[in-house]
């Protein structure tokens, strides 16, 4: 009775969420369309209206802006304006800049700044301005091909944004389940994650544009659409975001984008999406592949099923979003104690983004952790003997986090701290340890062997790179590099274990204004969470040691791996490491400060849902920062 009762709430918070959200959207686009008063639809701009700089020729409603750049004026007569429309060809990506004369608040003129993007094989531009406005200027600067412009519009039609029903929506169910449910969420705080993951997860999903926006996700996608593809290529969807990576990367993600630009991009990659491309789906097999089968499963679903190459896209991040929300799920009610600490670590705002993208880095982390969840289980557990089926997957979820990336390989050794109480005999201890130690060689020798080729450029993306001297350099002058490396290591110390660049980050896109509050409260949960039903609420001081040297064996074969294939020779810097390759083991290193001589006071029921609503709010905050203003509009 009890289940049916819960699921009856979580209907209707869901009806009534949704019934919220198309309401302010609905609402929102009434209020655009008033405002328009008697300039209500779509009105094409007179070219008498139109002037250009000496650079820009026409010929007809059509004008060209050359390699010299220039300006286009229009000169709009104080009208209210919610979109401006106009179509395009370009064969490349070009950024150029808008000024809008427009009323402000007081009813003065002022100019404001508007920065859009054209993007290559796209048919239209659609710019919000939302204002009373006079004039506007459109500035085109480093034009590297002609650029045509025509038909110029002002679209003041009622429209109904999806988006902002989808947003607002996810919004007030993830608020009212938290604080309705909160005695709920409470006793079954993994459930209260995996729903809170699952849906601010499919929430940035549908708010990210429908291209490349992860740290090297072309080369992610290739490989796991490729994985089971009986295709020899791409289609020339895949082909665009593939090819067009870095366009998309470093000129379409600055600029402003609207709703109608989104349509039309998912629309012309559907079309793509039916013809073959050009670019080889060769399958390579190696370790990281197991970081992609969950993904290349779910497009090949896709493709069975011949649905649209934006729902097949859609549908292999899903299949990231899905893996990381239940298997972090798994290990919360798994681990004995700090529950609530690795609630606010896998909520962060940069986990639930690497989740949203392809990559295997969602496999290394989501196994990781499961792995050092079942490790601290049975370090605050010490009379309960180490049963061989906690061995399997505790080992297991270990080397499936290790494959894609060996670095993490001494994290393996973590269970060398466990005493001898905690197997069978002293026989069955040294048997466990020399497994271990064979599957932890066996993952060193997976990094070694491919630095060790003779005349290996490491880097493929050139550069004065080359493992083999590099190695040499470490070898002959070991104490230099020491000093190299603990430079290094300490200059990144705080961004990469508790600053923005590890808790806050949606990689190209940057870093949204809540970073503070990220650390604070990732500070705060773990000093505070003293909730447990176990007697030891922390490890001990011994372990905390053994952990820490772990810890730092793996930052420094990951600096080095780094240093080795990523930095030029003989640098003085290290290049190439990035904060979230530290995430995998953040809970270790914060279980290490973790303590149960401070208790908390507040029941669980309270403190769990401050925590959860906390968490919730800075990744709604960060997508309506980063993507909602930007790119949803």
């Amino acid at each position: 009775m009890r289940k049916k009762y819960i699921i009856k709430k979580l209907v209707l918070m869901g009806f009534l969420s949704l019934a919220f959200g198309i309401f302010i959207s609905v609402a929102f686009a009434g209020i655009q369309y008033y405002k328009a008063g008697m300039n209500r639809g779509k009105q094409i701009i007179d070219t008498d209206t139109i002037k250009q700089s000496r650079q820009i020729t026409t010929d007809g409603n059509k004008y060209t802006i050359s390699k010299n750049g220039g300006e286009i004026k229009i000169y709009i007569g104080n009208k209210y304006i919610n979109k401006l429309s106009f179509e395009y060809n370009s064969d490349d990506f070009i950024n150029y800049k808008i000024l809008v004369t427009q009323d402000n608040i007081y009813g003065a003129k002022e100019k404001k700044e508007i920065y859009d993007g054209l993007k290559k094989d796209m048919p239209r531009s659609v710019v919000n301005i939302g204002a009373n406005v006079s004039e506007i200027e459109m500035i085109f600067e480093n034009v590297d091909d002609d650029i045509e412009v025509w038909n110029f519009q002002i679209d003041n039609s009622l429209k109904v944004n999806p988006l902002i029903a989808i947003f607002i929506a996810a919004t007030v169910f993830l608020i009212s389940f938290l604080i309705v449910l909160r005695k709920e969420n409470a006793t079954h705080p993994a459930l209260a994650f995996i729903i809170c993951s699952f849906i601010l997860g499919i929430c940035m999903l549908l708010m990210e544009p429908p291209y490349i926006v992860g740290w090297d996700e072309q080369i992610h996608y290739q490989r796991a659409y490729s994985m089971f593809s009986q295709e020899p290529t791409l289609t020339k969807a895949g082909d665009f975001q593939v090819k067009e990576a870095y366009w998309l990367d470093s000129s379409a993600i600055p600029a402003q984008e609207s709703i109608e630009e989104r349509i039309d991009m998912i629309r012309t990659l559907n079309d793509m999406g039916n013809e073959k491309g050009e670019i080889s789906t060769e399958k390579i097999v190696q370790p990281s592949s197991v970081g992609y089968v969950f993904q290349a499963i779910f497009i090949q679903i896709g493709n069975m099923l011949h649905l649209p190459f934006y729902m097949v896209w859609l549908m292999g991040k899903f299949a990231n979003i899905l893996l990381y929300t239940v298997i972090v799920g798994i290990a919360i009610y798994i681990i004995p104690v700090a529950k609530r600490l690795l609630i606010v670590l896998g909520l962060m705002p940069l986990t639930i983004f690497q989740s949203t993208t392809y990559t295997y880095d969602i496999t290394v982390i989501s196994f990781i952790v499961l792995g050092s969840a079942i490790l601290v289980k049975e370090l605050i557990c010490q009379d309960l003997v180490l049963r061989y089926r906690w061995r399997i997957i505790m080992i297991g979820s270990f080397i499936i986090g290790c494959l894609p990336k060996a670095v993490y390989a001494p994290l393996i050794l973590g269970t060398l701290i466990l005493e001898r109480e905690k197997f069978y005999s002293k026989k069955d201890q040294k048997i466990f340890r020399g497994i271990l130690l064979i599957v932890f060689l066996g993952l060193i020798i997976s990094i070694a062997i491919p630095m060790m080729t003779p005349d290996q450029l490491s880097d493929a993306r050139g550069g004065n790179t080359n493992g083999i001297e590099q190695i040499g350099y470490i070898l002959h002058q070991p104490v230099a590099y020491a000093i190299i490396l603990f430079n290094n290591v300490l200059k990144a110390f705080q961004s990469h274990f508790m600053g923005a660049d590890v808790l806050n980050s949606f990689a190209y896109f940057g870093i949204g204004r809540t970073s503070t509050f990220c650390t604070a409260l990732l500070i705060g949960t773990t000093l505070t969470d003293s909730y447990s039903n176990e007697k030891r609420k922390a490890l001990d001081t011994k372990t905390k040691i053994g952990i820490m040297v772990l810890i730092t064996a793996t930052i420094v074969l990951i600096w080095t791996a780094l240093y080795v294939s990523y930095t030029e020779v003989a640098s003085s810097s290290i290049a190439g490491v990035q904060a979230r390759y530290y995430l995998p083991f953040l809970l270790l290193f914060y279980l290490c400060f973790h303590s149960e001589k401070i208790k908390s006071t507040f029941s669980l029921e309270k403190y769990q849902m401050c925590i959860m609503l906390s968490s919730s709010w800075l990744v709604l905050i960060q997508i309506y920062q980063v993507l909602f203003v930007s790119k949803c509009f």
